[in-house]
């Protein structure tokens, strides 16, 4: 980030904690609890927000790891992130992107369940306007979640991303 920063530069955190109403079925289990952080970025009036969400069973930050960098980064904004801290480093680049000319945008993807809830709620996403969906597999039987894949693929616009998700 370095040439980019300006001295305007503001940081601000705000934790979250947020259950699942159902948990999500993933490959490395169940999952019922999502905690994270958002932050804001303001440079000369401009402002872009990013979301800093760790995952360390997949390799990540600890929320530990990441809660004590971010508190010093709000006081520091200058501050680079740190080798380790990947999901600390998605979110300000994210946050970040809004702040380039012009704006970066990023898409977002519908979270789908596992196996085959996932039709279900794919329709419904779609009906709510999402053209990117993201479906966690890797939970069930190949040959099952390849029946279902077919049937979700039948099923989407040919303008619709699928993000097979397999963590």
């Amino acid at each position: 980030m370095g040439a980019e920063r300006s001295m305007s530069l503001k940081i601000a955190v705000k934790a979250y904690a947020r259950c699942f109403r159902r948990p999500l079925q993933t490959a490395k289990g169940e999952w019922a609890l999502r905690e994270g952080f958002v932050l804001r970025v303001e440079v000369d009036g401009r402002v872009g927000y990013g979301e800093v969400a760790p995952l360390p069973e997949f390799g990540t930050e600890t929320v530990a790891e990441a809660a004590a960098f971010l508190e010093k980064l709000a006081s520091e904004p200058n501050m680079s992130v740190p080798a380790g801290l990947p999901c600390c480093a998605f979110g300000l680049s994210a946050a970040q992107a809004r702040l380039t000319d012009p704006p970066r945008d990023y898409e977002v993807s519908a979270l789908l369940p596992a196996g085959a809830d996932a039709l279900p709620a794919a329709a419904g996403k779609l009906l709510r306007g999402y053209k990117s969906l993201k479906w966690k597999i890797g939970v069930h039987a190949f040959e099952a979640e390849r029946e279902i894949l077919e049937d979700l693929l039948g099923l989407l616009p040919k303008e619709t991303s699928l993000r097979l998700d397999a963590n």
